[in-house]
């Protein structure tokens, strides 16, 4: 670990600790390649080391702490998004590596932001008991998560996502460990609170051990940093956006249909968590690897046609059997008041399909070409339409309308990033996604039938998810068997690289 101030020479040029070295095509395609299925195994340790500790911290505490725990949650997402302002972006972007003056300059803009908002929080959570007290020690967490900003931005620069992955999962069990430990030991929701700081110091301390720059000591030359910022507040808006869109549409449930049918939405999105996470997984590896294959001067197109190929075909599997089983599944596992949730996912499935595959394939080319405007564009014209269709169809069709929301969502969003990637790039897109798509539709839909014809139980739930899961593969492979073996031999050779790498 590092403290040092970096020499003159390293103030305004690459020291050698930030010099990388040059990943030949086949190199980023084979990190690539690793990433994702190390990624992937990250997203499944997290789910269950998540689930297990929540289980266990629900069984000792009660859902006013998890309330007071959530409020602090929240003002952490706020603060880390004003914070970040995802100038790493840029540097992630560009073919130089950043000088540590960058790396320094960045280091100090975050810091202020989330010192000063800490303040302010901590000078409003006096007058609100122990709910201010634990949301103002949640949020002094974020100025030590800061600190692993510059590793983060080196090693996605190199595509090391195994060691990222390593450091995340390490957070989440040193969280859950200190949080049940201290429950156990009559902390209460204070045990919760001060997990999130342990896990803000071990990410911090595990991510700069691994950093080749250590810790950046922050300086405050915002000039320095100034033309990252453009294209920074572009990238982070649209993470904006999409944080704007879930809030806002669970405020106008609440409003407009009440507080019980956004409990039914918030079921079907908990049961979405893992096409999502497939989806966050690929699109986070394919804007550095794309960023390094355009330094090269490679054709985009073959990527973003196999990203495209890869995405559709792994998120069928996926929504298939989730859209196939729910109308058993749900009432059979949570019980019959949640039946109508399982509404919700047809249309909702169908969305993610089309638009999280169209987004896995070109927002990492876009982003990579400089262009996060088009991005930004198209993710805030989803959410607009988000809005309209959802609360307009709401009162007339019911908890359905969410699920033709995010529908007309998914397919507006598509329709402008292939509109943008076209003008640089000769991909057609429709006939790549068109085949998966339809056959996941006809596969749900016949495990959907046999479900419902099963009852409400766990049991008729299974057999219509295996249906539909059976139903999907056995068409792609009459019709589509290139694709389908292409796609199980990628993912298959992720999971071996990852694992040779663990």
């Amino acid at each position: 670990m590092s403290f040092d101030a970096p020499t003159p020479d390293e103030e305004d040029g690459i020291p050698p600790s930030l010099r990388e070295k040059e990943l030949s095509t086949e190199g980023v395609r084979e990190q690539a390649t690793t990433g994702i299925g190390a990624l992937a195994m990250r997203s499944v340790a997290i789910l269950g080391i998540g689930l297990l500790g929540g289980t266990i911290l629900a069984r000792l505490l009660t859902p006013n702490d998890f309330g007071i725990v959530a409020v602090g949650l929240s003002f952490i997402t706020f603060v880390g998004l004003l914070a970040d302002g995802d100038l790493g972006g840029g540097l992630i972007r560009r073919k130089a590596p950043p000088t540590m003056a960058e790396l320094r300059a960045l280091t100090g803009l975050q810091l202020s932001i989330t010192v000063a908002f800490t303040l302010v929080v901590a000078a409003i959570g006096t007058q609100f008991g122990q709910a201010g007290a634990i949301t103002t020690v949640m949020v002094a967490t974020m100025p030590i998560t800061i600190l692993q900003f510059p590793a983060r931005i080196m090693l996605e620069r190199t595509l090391r996502f195994p060691v990222i992955a390593r450091v995340e999962v390490l957070q989440v069990l040193a969280y859950n460990v200190t949080a049940i430990g201290l429950v156990l030991l009559g902390f209460g929701v204070w045990g919760m609170a001060l997990g999130t700081v342990v896990r803000a110091v071990v990410g911090a301390v595990a991510m700069v051990t691994v950093s080749p720059v250590g810790m950046p000591l922050p300086s405050f030359r915002i000039r320095v940093i100034r033309p990252l910022m453009k294209f920074g507040l572009q990238f982070q808006a649209v993470s904006a956006s999409t944080l704007a869109r879930d809030q806002g549409l669970n405020a106008g449930i609440a409003v407009v249909a009440g507080t019980a049918t956004l409990g039914l939405v918030t079921l079907a999105r908990r049961l979405m968590e893992v096409p999502y996470l497939l989806l966050r997984t690929l699109g986070r590896v394919s804007y550095p690897a794309m960023a390094r294959l355009l330094e090269q001067n490679q054709d985009p197109a073959p990527l973003i046609r196999r990203a495209l190929e890869y995405s559709s075909i792994g998120v069928g599997f996926v929504v298939v059997g989730l859209v196939g089983s729910a109308p058993g599944l749900i009432p059979g596992v949570f019980g019959e008041q949640w039946q109508q949730a399982s509404y919700v996912l047809p249309g909702a499935c169908l969305g993610l399909a089309i638009g999280g595959s169209v987004s896995v394939a070109t927002q990492g080319y876009l982003y990579a070409m400089g262009d996060a405007k088009g991005v930004l564009r198209a993710s805030v014209l989803a959410t607009t339409v988000t809005f309209g269709v959802t609360l307009s169809l709401l009162s007339v069709m019911g908890v359905e309308a969410v699920g033709f929301g995010l529908l007309a969502a998914g397919i507006v969003e598509s329709f402008l990033l292939v509109t943008t990637t076209k003008r640089t790039t000769a991909v057609k897109f429709i006939p790549l996604l068109s085949w998966p798509t339809l056959t996941a539709v006809v596969a749900a839909t016949v495990g959907w039938t046999v479900s419902v014809e099963g009852g409400e139980t766990w049991q008729s739930g299974i057999l219509g998810g295996l249906v539909a899961t059976g139903l999907y593969v056995g068409i792609l492979f009459l019709t589509n068997r290139d694709v389908l073996l292409r796609t199980l031999a990628f993912s298959g050779s992720a999971l071996r690289q990852s694992l040779k790498r663990a």
